[in-house]
């Protein structure tokens, strides 16, 4: 009874560490709608900057925090104000992948400066020192520490928001930012202070992980995902409900690794998932957070008058808006009954010559179009380059072959993210998942059930696809860049599930047998037709299967898009309550693209680890290898269009091929990239160009075209 007295109190005193890690994540979401991917990476770089005060000065880690926090006070002002709300205005995309590509940034760059190597904030005795309760029951000092703290800064941000008048500030502009701005409230200095406060409250956090435990430059993500946790659980807004939920995932982590050490996390996860099914506003979703609060004596002070002007005016434009609409379809319908009354009385020619100018008898002026010449082109030229594609192992070795499908399902996986993310508008940064549900499936069916190599990658795409499914049930119980980190989370649960099957490998994985990678259907004709060894024809069968994949992917969402589903996509990305409103079932159409992408994505990555005959836990659910590079594709070929992903994955795979071996700092490169791309040319490298000249190599858009006979007559 004591031994689990003690786990709970553990897991308590855990809590406070994870309601820090989330109480600046939780102010920054509630004041201006921010989610930052690079949350947990500015917890490590605290820590580190922490640690270079106290070795650069000899000083304990609580001054050097004191020293610190200044400093990450002008970083996260500097940040807010030049980067970030340059992208608050354009959806939840640029923020969400900017914040991305500074978390890989910050990541490499400490990687490059401190190395691998775990480091620790130095305390002296405090670390070790506990504090009896009786009855064999004991508290650390340090752990007590950290849970007073988080209290302390949750007081301290409730007092700043409704005492203070800049606590004012912040809660007009989270209420209403458009009357906040009326009232001459300066929205990006708000966002800029806000930003910066939260890295003192990161600073704070990052002393308490510094003393507690080892940190490395690597474990960031994690951090973000326990804060994440614990903001939802607590409900989006509520401080007090940070605290509430980090307390809840410390205990049911404690209590999982009571039974086995293995299942701490994963306990965690599961508590937050069984907490998102059961109530997914969150706890304290009834009463609204001190970063939601509206306060109504401010409003009515400060711009009672303001808005009623407002009001009127929009009132006015409004009517004047609806007078002209009205001018303008009476005079269309005027036009169109003029037009209808004299087809058979012969008066056909003047009535359209009036409202048309002179045409030609009995021609319609304009026709709808949807290729173009462009389009032409490419279909003609597509054939012949399909056909060198496929006789390609005829003149080419293996090491271009293998370089092949790399680019091949890589194209894919992005197609596939693209349709997802730039069409569905459903922010993904955990299809990792599929890819390693894919791998584990055609491991478990060709080595435990027999099933031949190749035929079994369709069955693991239905796998993927039926276990997407009740997935889907859970993570769209969020929404924008929350849902976009649930998908992550989700992933991490079925890299911890995999892990614990023995039978697959465990943590460290398996390899395929000889036999299996041997057999594979056809491999004897190859090995005919081609003069060569066993592994070269699975090479070469690899490379067709993987070009089908990828010809196939852009045909399917080709053909997609063209349908009424594209449009439904299309119609729910750009506002889910006009698309709702013409009749378009949004859940349903949202759980289609999204279980149709994952089944294909499974079916990519049981080709990916097909051909590497090689699978563990860490490498096949890889945020970074499977969908921070994909998402690196489309952002920079250009999300939303099909032609995008085709041009990421070419520039991706000359960046990789001249870059690779500059390690951390190519990685870096890449974050860097993306970041520009977003803010200067936010549709993409083929965004750009298409807009610039009007080339549309895949047209799937309806176009109203005059007939050049119109265009001579008139």
């Amino acid at each position: 009874m004591t031994a689990w007295v003690n786990t709970l109190l553990q897991g308590f005193m855990l809590g406070g560490l994870y309601a820090l890690f989330a109480a600046g994540l939780s102010l920054v979401f509630g004041i201006m709608r921010l989610v930052n991917l690079a949350h947990g990476d500015f917890i490590v770089l605290a820590a580190f900057v922490i640690l270079t005060l106290m070795q650069a000065f000899s000083i304990g880690p609580f001054l050097a925090t004191l020293l610190a926090a200044p400093l990450l006070f002008g970083l996260g002002y500097g940040l807010q104000r030049l980067l970030l709300n340059r992208t608050l205005d354009r959806g939840i995309l640029p923020p969400l992948l900017v914040t991305f590509g500074l978390s890989i940034i910050i990541q490499n760059a400490l990687l490059e400066i401190f190395s691998a190597d775990s480091q620790r904030l130095r305390a002296g005795a405090i670390e070790t020192d506990s504090i009896p309760l009786g009855g064999g029951i004991a508290v650390g000092t340090t752990q007590l520490l950290t849970l007073t703290s988080a209290i302390g800064v949750i007081l301290i941000l409730n007092h700043l928001i409704h005492r203070t008048e800049i606590g004012r500030g912040f809660r007009a502009t989270s209420d209403d930012l458009e009357v906040a701005q009326l009232m001459g409230i300066d929205n990006r200095t708000i966002f800029s202070l806000v930003t910066a406060i939260a890295m003192v409250v990161i600073a704070v956090a990052a002393l308490q992980l510094g003393m507690r435990a080892n940190f490395d430059p690597t474990i960031g993500p994690a951090r973000l995902l326990y804060a994440f946790e614990a903001v939802i659980i607590g409900g989006l807004g509520s401080l007090w409900g940070t605290l509430v939920g980090g307390i809840l995932i410390g205990v049911a982590q404690a209590v999982g690794a009571k039974l086995d050490p293995e299942w701490q996390i994963l306990t965690g996860h599961l508590a937050f998932l069984a907490a998102l099914v059961l109530r997914p506003q969150g706890l304290f979703a009834g009463t609204r957070g001190a970063a939601t609060a509206p306060d109504v004596g401010i409003r009515t002070r400060w711009c009672t008058w303001l808005s009623i002007r407002t009001i009127m005016d929009r009132v006015r434009h409004g009517v004047k808006q609806a007078a002209s609409l009205v001018c303008r379809t009476w005079r269309r319908a005027a036009a169109n009954l003029a037009i209808s009354r004299s087809t058979t009385t012969g008066a056909s020619n003047r009535a359209r010559s009036a409202c048309d100018g002179s045409r030609a008898e009995g021609e319609e002026r304009f026709r709808v179009e949807i290729v173009t010449g462009s389009s032409r082109r490419l279909a003609a030229t597509a054939v012949g380059v399909l056909v060198l594609l496929v006789c390609l192992p005829v003149f080419v070795g293996r090491g271009v072959l293998n370089d092949l499908i790399f680019v091949l399902t890589m194209l894919a996986l992005a197609q596939f993210w693209n349709l997802l993310a730039g069409y569905g508008g459903l922010v993904s940064v955990g299809q990792q998942a599929f890819v390693g549900l894919g791998g584990y499936f055609v491991f478990a069916t060709t080595v435990h059930l027999g099933v031949d190599a190749l035929l079994a990658i369709p069955l693991c795409g239905l796998l993927a696809g039926a276990v997407a499914l009740p997935t889907a049930l859970i993570v769209f119980r969020l929404r924008g860049a929350y849902f976009a980190i649930g998908t992550w989370v989700t992933a991490e649960v079925f890299r911890l599930v995999v892990a614990q099957f023995k039978e697959l490998g465990g943590g460290t994985g398996m390899s395929l047998p000889v036999l299996v990678t041997n057999q594979v259907a056809g491999i004897e004709l190859v090995k005919t037709l081609f003069d060569v060894r066993a592994s070269a024809a699975r090479d070469i069968i690899t490379y067709w299967s993987a070009l089908a994949l990828a010809v196939g992917t852009v045909a399917f969402a080709y053909l997609i898009l063209r349908s009424r589903y594209g449009l439904a996509l299309a119609a729910i990305r750009d506002s889910e309550v006009a698309a709702e409103s013409v009749g378009v079932n949004n859940f349903k159409t949202k759980l289609w693209v999204y279980v149709v992408t994952a089944a294909a994505t499974g079916m990519v990555g049981a080709l990916i680890y097909l051909h590497k005959a090689r699978i563990s836990p860490d490498a096949a659910f890889s945020v970074l290898d499977w969908t921070a590079y994909v998402i690196f594709i489309v952002v920079i070929g250009g999300i939303g269009t099909l032609e995008g992903p085709i041009v990421g994955v070419l520039l991706f795979y000359v960046l990789q091929t001249n870059l690779a071996h500059f390690g951390t700092w190519y990685l870096m490169l890449l974050g860097l990239f993306a970041i520009l791309v977003m803010l200067f040319a936010p549709r993409g490298i083929w965004g750009y160009l298409s807009q610039r000249y009007e080339i549309t190599l895949f047209p799937i858009r309806r176009r109203l075209v005059e007939n050049e006979n119109s265009k001579r007559l008139t």
